[in-house]
């Protein structure tokens, strides 16, 4: 299993205090984790990052990490797949 860091695109749906939906569209930076040789879906992704390391340097490495994220294709929540049905 291989894992890297993504833009994960999600969609809060809810009611609000009058009963009428709501959804709004956030983003936030996942692991997703991937099984096999493809990168092309992932199997599966963690629930946001909260930064933590042993050290600084593991601290740094891990924003940089998650800077480089901010590169590559958005991944969608709801298909696990990048823009364009990849």
């Amino acid at each position: 299993m291989t894992w890297n860091h993504r833009v994960v695109k999600r969609v809060h749906r809810y009611k609000n205090h009058e009963g009428k939906r709501r959804q709004e569209t956030y983003y936030q930076v996942e692991e997703a984790f991937y099984t096999g040789k493809s990168k092309t879906k992932p199997t599966l992704f963690t629930d946001g990052k909260i930064v933590h390391g042993e050290s600084i340097a593991s601290l740094r490495w891990t924003l940089e990490h998650m800077l480089k994220a901010l590169d590559n294709p958005i991944v969608d929540a709801e298909t696990y797949k990048f823009p364009g049905g990849k």
